[in-house]
Protein backbone atom coordinates (compact mmCIF):
# COMPACT_ATOMS: atom_id res chain seq x y z
CA UNK A 1 0.00 0.00 0.00
CA UNK A 2 2.98 2.37 0.09
CA UNK A 3 2.53 5.38 -2.31
CA UNK A 4 5.66 6.79 -4.47
CA UNK A 5 6.36 9.71 -7.29
CA UNK A 6 7.93 8.46 -9.64
CA UNK A 7 10.62 10.74 -12.17
CA UNK A 8 12.95 9.75 -14.80
CA UNK A 9 15.77 11.80 -16.04
CA UNK A 10 16.80 10.89 -19.75
CA UNK A 11 19.55 12.94 -20.45
CA UNK A 12 20.49 14.81 -17.20
CA UNK A 13 22.78 17.56 -17.15
CA UNK A 14 24.13 18.14 -13.61
CA UNK A 15 22.54 17.87 -10.36
CA UNK A 16 18.84 17.21 -10.75
CA UNK A 17 17.05 18.37 -8.11
CA UNK A 18 13.14 17.59 -6.96
CA UNK A 19 11.30 19.53 -4.16
CA UNK A 20 8.34 18.34 -2.21
CA UNK A 21 7.07 21.06 -0.07
CA UNK A 22 4.14 19.67 2.19
CA UNK A 23 1.97 19.96 5.40
CA UNK A 24 2.10 17.06 7.95
CA UNK A 25 0.10 16.79 11.46
CA UNK A 26 0.90 14.44 13.81
CA UNK A 27 0.04 12.75 17.19
CA UNK A 28 1.78 11.23 19.81
CA UNK A 29 1.01 7.44 20.62
CA UNK A 30 0.28 5.55 23.52
CA UNK A 31 -0.79 2.11 23.29
CA UNK A 32 -0.47 1.04 27.03
CA UNK A 33 -0.55 -2.33 26.84
CA UNK A 34 -2.01 -4.92 29.07
CA UNK A 35 -0.34 -8.25 28.22
CA UNK A 36 -3.47 -10.17 29.63
CA UNK A 37 -5.93 -8.11 26.98
CA UNK A 38 -3.30 -9.50 24.03
CA UNK A 39 -5.43 -12.49 22.14
CA UNK A 40 -3.39 -15.37 20.64
CA UNK A 41 -3.98 -15.89 17.07
CA UNK A 42 -4.02 -19.99 15.99
CA UNK A 43 -4.31 -19.42 12.32
CA UNK A 44 -3.42 -15.49 10.66
CA UNK A 45 -5.57 -14.55 7.90
CA UNK A 46 -3.89 -14.72 4.56
CA UNK A 47 -3.22 -10.83 4.51
CA UNK A 48 -1.11 -10.97 7.00
CA UNK A 49 1.30 -13.99 5.17
CA UNK A 50 3.60 -10.91 4.40
CA UNK A 51 4.64 -10.40 7.77
CA UNK A 52 4.46 -13.52 8.43
CA UNK A 53 7.14 -14.67 6.65
CA UNK A 54 10.92 -15.04 6.00
CA UNK A 55 11.97 -12.78 2.59
CA UNK A 56 14.33 -12.57 0.58
CA UNK A 57 16.01 -9.55 1.86
CA UNK A 58 15.69 -7.70 5.18
CA UNK A 59 13.44 -9.61 7.10
CA UNK A 60 15.33 -12.97 6.90
CA UNK A 61 15.13 -15.76 9.47
CA UNK A 62 17.62 -19.04 9.65
CA UNK A 63 18.60 -21.41 11.26
CA UNK A 64 20.88 -19.60 13.50
CA UNK A 65 18.63 -17.03 14.31
CA UNK A 66 16.33 -20.21 15.73
CA UNK A 67 18.71 -20.89 17.81
CA UNK A 68 19.60 -17.66 19.16
CA UNK A 69 15.54 -17.23 19.77
CA UNK A 70 15.86 -20.74 21.82
CA UNK A 71 17.71 -18.90 23.76
CA UNK A 72 16.58 -15.81 24.82
CA UNK A 73 12.94 -17.04 24.87
CA UNK A 74 13.74 -21.08 26.03
CA UNK A 75 10.05 -21.55 27.08
CA UNK A 76 7.59 -19.55 24.82
CA UNK A 77 4.10 -18.76 26.11
CA UNK A 78 2.86 -18.21 22.59
CA UNK A 79 2.10 -14.11 24.54
CA UNK A 80 3.15 -10.75 24.29
CA UNK A 81 6.16 -11.61 26.81
CA UNK A 82 7.70 -13.24 24.30
CA UNK A 83 7.76 -10.21 22.18
CA UNK A 84 9.17 -8.03 25.03
CA UNK A 85 11.77 -10.85 26.09
CA UNK A 86 12.97 -10.51 22.58
CA UNK A 87 13.22 -6.69 22.58
CA UNK A 88 14.58 -6.29 25.85
CA UNK A 89 17.49 -8.03 24.54
CA UNK A 90 18.16 -6.14 21.42
CA UNK A 91 18.57 -3.53 24.27
CA UNK A 92 20.97 -5.17 26.19
CA UNK A 93 23.01 -6.43 23.11
CA UNK A 94 23.31 -4.19 20.63
CA UNK A 95 25.50 -1.71 19.59
CA UNK A 96 24.10 1.35 17.90
CA UNK A 97 27.33 2.11 14.59
CA UNK A 98 26.49 4.08 11.65
CA UNK A 99 29.56 2.19 10.12
CA UNK A 100 29.10 -0.93 10.79
CA UNK A 101 25.37 -0.58 9.65
CA UNK A 102 23.54 -2.62 6.45
CA UNK A 103 20.71 0.86 5.61
CA UNK A 104 18.57 -2.37 4.63
CA UNK A 105 17.07 -3.43 7.89
CA UNK A 106 18.90 -6.79 7.19
CA UNK A 107 18.27 -9.74 10.37
CA UNK A 108 21.60 -11.32 9.11
CA UNK A 109 23.58 -7.87 9.51
CA UNK A 110 22.20 -7.77 12.82
CA UNK A 111 22.35 -11.11 13.81
CA UNK A 112 25.67 -11.91 12.76
CA UNK A 113 27.36 -8.51 14.21
CA UNK A 114 24.86 -7.23 16.53
CA UNK A 115 25.56 -3.52 15.63
CA UNK A 116 24.10 -1.40 13.36
CA UNK A 117 21.50 1.50 13.09
CA UNK A 118 17.81 1.59 13.67
CA UNK A 119 17.00 -0.34 10.74
CA UNK A 120 19.07 -3.09 11.92
CA UNK A 121 17.73 -3.24 15.34
CA UNK A 122 14.15 -3.45 14.12
CA UNK A 123 15.02 -6.15 10.75
CA UNK A 124 16.44 -8.06 13.58
CA UNK A 125 13.07 -7.55 16.30
CA UNK A 126 10.87 -8.28 13.14
CA UNK A 127 12.14 -11.49 12.18
CA UNK A 128 12.48 -12.93 15.64
CA UNK A 129 8.94 -11.63 15.88
CA UNK A 130 8.00 -13.86 12.99
CA UNK A 131 9.89 -16.80 14.47
CA UNK A 132 7.52 -16.59 17.50
CA UNK A 133 4.03 -16.06 15.69
CA UNK A 134 3.34 -12.92 15.38
CA UNK A 135 2.81 -10.60 12.04
CA UNK A 136 5.51 -7.57 12.40
CA UNK A 137 6.91 -5.34 9.87
CA UNK A 138 9.56 -2.35 9.50
CA UNK A 139 8.09 1.17 9.49
CA UNK A 140 10.42 4.64 7.76
CA UNK A 141 9.10 7.95 8.38
CA UNK A 142 10.63 11.61 9.15
CA UNK A 143 11.81 13.35 12.40
CA UNK A 144 10.27 16.79 11.18
CA UNK A 145 13.74 18.85 12.93
CA UNK A 146 17.54 18.87 12.40
CA UNK A 147 19.38 16.08 12.41
CA UNK A 148 22.02 14.51 9.90
CA UNK A 149 19.73 12.65 8.08
CA UNK A 150 15.91 12.89 8.60
CA UNK A 151 14.94 9.26 7.59
CA UNK A 152 14.07 7.02 10.32
CA UNK A 153 12.62 3.96 11.46
CA UNK A 154 10.52 1.77 13.81
CA UNK A 155 9.48 -1.81 14.12
CA UNK A 156 5.61 -2.47 14.26
CA UNK A 157 4.05 -5.73 15.76
CA UNK A 158 0.49 -6.62 15.40
CA UNK A 159 -1.22 -7.34 19.05
CA UNK A 160 -4.90 -7.97 18.61
CA UNK A 161 -6.76 -6.43 19.99
CA UNK A 162 -4.56 -3.35 19.70
CA UNK A 163 -3.75 -3.84 16.48
CA UNK A 164 -0.34 -2.96 14.87
CA UNK A 165 1.52 -0.81 17.85
CA UNK A 166 4.85 0.65 17.22
CA UNK A 167 8.41 0.39 19.13
CA UNK A 168 11.49 2.23 19.37
CA UNK A 169 14.15 0.10 20.47
CA UNK A 170 16.69 1.90 19.10
CA UNK A 171 15.98 5.49 19.87
CA UNK A 172 15.13 3.89 23.56
CA UNK A 173 18.68 2.28 23.99
CA UNK A 174 20.39 5.45 23.14
CA UNK A 175 17.90 7.34 25.93
CA UNK A 176 18.99 5.38 28.44
CA UNK A 177 22.58 5.24 27.81
CA UNK A 178 22.17 9.32 27.95
CA UNK A 179 20.78 8.84 30.97
CA UNK A 180 23.56 7.17 32.45
CA UNK A 181 26.33 9.79 31.37
CA UNK A 182 23.88 12.22 33.14
CA UNK A 183 26.19 13.64 35.85
CA UNK A 184 23.42 15.68 37.34
CA UNK A 185 21.37 12.97 37.97
CA UNK A 186 21.63 10.76 41.39
CA UNK A 187 21.92 6.59 41.04
CA UNK A 188 18.46 5.96 42.03
CA UNK A 189 17.13 9.06 39.69
CA UNK A 190 19.05 7.37 37.10
CA UNK A 191 17.09 3.68 37.62
CA UNK A 192 14.03 5.29 37.74
CA UNK A 193 14.21 7.43 34.44
CA UNK A 194 15.67 4.05 32.58
CA UNK A 195 12.57 1.93 34.25
CA UNK A 196 10.00 4.47 32.96
CA UNK A 197 11.66 4.49 29.26
CA UNK A 198 11.73 0.42 29.40
CA UNK A 199 8.24 0.50 30.52
CA UNK A 200 7.36 3.55 27.91
CA UNK A 201 9.00 1.23 24.66
CA UNK A 202 7.00 -1.93 25.79
CA UNK A 203 3.70 0.05 26.81
CA UNK A 204 3.55 0.47 22.71
CA UNK A 205 4.53 4.12 21.88
CA UNK A 206 5.12 6.39 18.93
CA UNK A 207 6.33 10.48 19.25
CA UNK A 208 4.67 12.91 17.62
CA UNK A 209 8.22 14.16 16.24
CA UNK A 210 8.03 11.73 13.85
CA UNK A 211 5.89 10.95 10.74
CA UNK A 212 5.04 7.81 8.89
CA UNK A 213 6.25 7.21 5.24
CA UNK A 214 6.49 3.53 4.23
CA UNK A 215 5.51 0.03 5.77
CA UNK A 216 7.18 -2.99 5.31
CA UNK A 217 10.26 -4.44 3.60
CA UNK A 218 11.75 -5.99 0.70
CA UNK A 219 8.78 -5.59 -2.23
CA UNK A 220 8.81 -4.65 -5.70
CA UNK A 221 8.60 -1.12 -7.09
CA UNK A 222 5.81 0.39 -9.86
CA UNK A 223 7.01 0.53 -12.79
CA UNK A 224 9.88 -2.06 -11.77
CA UNK A 225 13.31 -1.11 -10.70
CA UNK A 226 16.33 -3.51 -11.49
CA UNK A 227 15.90 -5.42 -8.23
CA UNK A 228 13.26 -5.32 -5.14
CA UNK A 229 13.41 -3.01 -2.27
CA UNK A 230 14.96 -3.77 0.83
CA UNK A 231 13.46 -0.26 2.11
CA UNK A 232 12.62 3.16 1.10
CA UNK A 233 14.11 5.26 3.46
CA UNK A 234 13.20 8.43 1.47
CA UNK A 235 13.97 7.79 -2.11
CA UNK A 236 15.18 4.64 -4.26
CA UNK A 237 17.25 5.95 -7.02
CA UNK A 238 19.28 3.78 -10.43
CA UNK A 239 21.40 5.39 -12.75
CA UNK A 240 21.39 3.38 -16.11
CA UNK A 241 19.65 0.38 -14.31
CA UNK A 242 22.17 0.13 -11.41
CA UNK A 243 20.84 0.76 -7.98
CA UNK A 244 22.56 3.88 -6.31
CA UNK A 245 24.14 2.93 -2.83
CA UNK A 246 21.90 4.42 0.17
CA UNK A 247 23.80 7.43 1.93
CA UNK A 248 24.27 7.96 5.55
CA UNK A 249 25.72 11.32 6.29
CA UNK A 250 26.10 9.97 10.09
CA UNK A 251 28.82 7.57 9.01
CA UNK A 252 32.30 8.58 10.54
CA UNK A 253 34.37 8.78 6.72
CA UNK A 254 31.75 9.18 3.90
CA UNK A 255 32.24 11.81 1.70
CA UNK A 256 30.57 10.69 -1.06
CA UNK A 257 26.93 10.39 -2.23
CA UNK A 258 25.32 9.88 -5.15
CA UNK A 259 21.89 11.72 -4.06
CA UNK A 260 20.98 12.84 -0.81
CA UNK A 261 17.45 14.26 0.92
CA UNK A 262 18.12 17.82 1.85
CA UNK A 263 15.38 18.75 4.47
CA UNK A 264 13.74 21.92 6.06
CA UNK A 265 11.06 22.34 8.75
CA UNK A 266 9.27 24.77 10.26
CA UNK A 267 7.05 23.95 12.94
CA UNK A 268 3.88 25.90 14.14
CA UNK A 269 4.80 25.36 18.04
CA UNK A 270 7.78 23.90 20.23
CA UNK A 271 7.64 20.18 20.49
CA UNK A 272 10.54 18.49 22.24
CA UNK A 273 11.95 14.98 21.29
CA UNK A 274 10.70 12.06 24.10
CA UNK A 275 13.93 10.73 23.32
CA UNK A 276 16.39 13.17 24.71
CA UNK A 277 13.90 14.82 27.09
CA UNK A 278 13.51 13.23 30.38
CA UNK A 279 10.40 15.63 31.35
CA UNK A 280 8.44 13.02 28.66
CA UNK A 281 8.95 10.13 31.28
CA UNK A 282 6.56 8.89 33.44
CA UNK A 283 7.92 7.91 36.90
CA UNK A 284 4.98 7.17 39.95
CA UNK A 285 2.71 9.34 37.58
CA UNK A 286 4.69 12.50 37.43
CA UNK A 287 5.67 12.62 33.99
CA UNK A 288 5.12 15.09 31.42
CA UNK A 289 3.25 14.06 28.67
CA UNK A 290 3.38 16.24 25.42
CA UNK A 291 0.06 14.38 23.83
CA UNK A 292 -0.89 17.47 21.21
CA UNK A 293 -0.47 17.19 17.96
CA UNK A 294 3.16 18.92 16.34
CA UNK A 295 2.56 20.44 13.12
CA UNK A 296 5.44 21.24 10.15
CA UNK A 297 5.85 22.92 6.71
Amino acid sequence: GNKFAYFEFSHPEGAQMIRHRFQVKVWELHWDLNPSDIVAVEKWPESFAPYLASESQAVVLNDGMNRLLSEIVPQRTRSYQDIASVLQWVDSHFTYDHVQASLQASSLHAFERQRGHCSDYHGFCAAMGRAIGYPTRVTYGINPFPKNSPSHCKLEVFLPPYGWVSFDVSETQKLAASIRKNEDLTPAEKQALIAAASQRLLSGFRDNTWFLQTRGTDYELEPPAARRAAVVRTIYAEADGEPLPEPDPSAKGQKEFSWMTIHKYQADRTVTYPFKDLRTLSISGTGVRAAEPAESR
